[in-house]
């Protein structure tokens, strides 16, 4: 038997998930056991115990590592693959900041949504912003995006692609899970360097799986924002991952070689569009 353990409250994308799979229960992490299986566990969001004998997709410590927004985020800044970002105050003061012109971000190591978000123009703000967190914090550099994207990649390939539209292109964030819609990129329509960042990314993260929220600028340069491992999808999506959940229990968990190119007949899941 496999299983899909996930977090309280994610019932509504993980059902989805598994319909239709026979050989495939739900488990909620801390408050239902899982039983000894040599079956595969996917971890959806959620680092709990896993008996041993079963295959994990998504190792706990994948999970953490991108649940630390701030180290991770340093990681992609030092990778050219997110914004300028620095970890300390003094590192970011030695690059000789021209903050009145280029504002930054300010926000906690650990944050959720669009909680605990300043942006400054000044360095008082700056100032006042790392006092307000109290703990680690990370400054990135401010970009005007133009466009926003998730991104969903499982096995070092893309599952779907989709764009943000927001409620308000003025708002910081764009959630769009309550406010706004998602709209559908066709699989011909995958910007190439787009797919780049996302796979790239993911590497770095080590994870099986996962969706990555991706801005892009008015000069067409794209930034990782993070990566989400239990991510919203509707009904639609959830039944596309349940696609790569059926091809990873027939096939094996092994992520695919790098892509010859990143036209998506190269890059996409073979649950998809084999």
């Amino acid at each position: 038997m496999n299983y899909i353990l996930r977090r309280k409250g994610m019932g509504d994308v993980s059902m989805p998930i598994a319909a239709g799979i026979a050989d495939v229960k739900i488990f909620v992490n801390k408050q239902d056991l899982l039983p000894p299986t040599d079956g595969y566990v996917f971890r959806w969001g959620t680092i709990g115990t896993i008996p041993e004998g079963g295959k994990v997709v998504n190792q706990a410590k994948a999970i953490e590592r991108v649940s630390d927004k701030r180290a991770f985020r340093l990681v992609l800044s030092d990778k050219g693959l997110s914004m300028p970002t620095y970890g300390k105050l003094e590192d970011y003061l030695l690059t000789d900041p021209q903050i009145a012109t280029d504002a930054v971000l300010l926000r906690p190591a650990t944050h959720s949504r669009s909680e605990d978000m300043f942006l400054c123009t000044a360095l008082s703000e700056v100032v006042k912003a790392i006092r307000e967190i109290n703990g680690p914090y990370y400054i990135s550099k401010f970009i005007k995006k133009k466009n926003e994207y998730r991104v969903f990649v499982a096995q070092n390939r893309i599952v779907w692609m989709i764009k943000k539209h927001p409620k308000s292109e003025n708002d910081l964030t764009w959630g769009c899970v309550e406010e706004g819609n998602f709209e559908y990129i066709g699989w011909s329509d995958w910007p190439k360097e787009l797919a780049r960042v996302a796979l790239e990314s993911m590497k770095l993260s080590g994870l099986d799986f996962g969706a990555i929220d991706i801005i892009e600028d008015k000069d067409g340069n794209f930034y990782t924002l993070e990566i989400n491992t239990a991510p919203w999808l509707s009904p639609y999506y959830a039944k596309c991952f349940g696609k790569v959940v059926k091809h990873v229990i027939a096939n094996g968990k092994d992520h695919f070689a790098d892509p010859e190119s990143y036209d998506w007949k190269k890059i996409i899941h073979p649950a998809i569009g084999g």
